[in-house]
């Protein structure tokens, strides 16, 4: 298994950009808010709608396109909550974090569109 990419935060607090600028170029575009994931569907329990909120707010670089993955996470999560996760539940959300860019070295995987200096070092900081 490879090993797992650095986080930007990480690398920006070593001072590796100075060193290497072109990481930092590399990373310039990683995700800032384009736009609102929307609501929680309404089919959603209550537990998964407080989990569909609490993913909003945690990965705020997902959109409505983002929202099919995000209702399987949140009705993962309040299961898991609920202690009733089956057989590949717990390997599935794992997975659904990681595409979503929801891990520290995923997250640095994940590219947008500039959409201002502001809202880039807002995420960064």
């Amino acid at each position: 298994m490879s090993r797992p990419r650095t986080p930007t935060k990480v690398l920006k607090l070593r001072g590796a950009f100075s060193k290497h600028p072109e990481r930092a170029r590399e990373r310039e575009n990683e995700p800032a808010n384009l736009g609102p994931l929307g609501s929680a569907p309404r089919a959603l329990d209550d537990s998964a709608r407080e989990r569909w909120r609490q993913i909003a707010k945690m990965a705020p670089w997902l959109e409505y396109a983002d929202r099919l993955a995000v209702e399987e996470l949140a009705k993962l999560w309040a299961k898991s909550r609920r202690n009733e996760l089956a057989g590949g539940d717990g390997k599935r959300i794992d997975w659904l974090m990681s595409r979503l860019g929801m891990t520290a070295s995923d997250r640095s995987k994940v590219r947008m569109p500039n959409v201002g200096d502001q809202k880039k070092k807002s995420l960064l900081a």
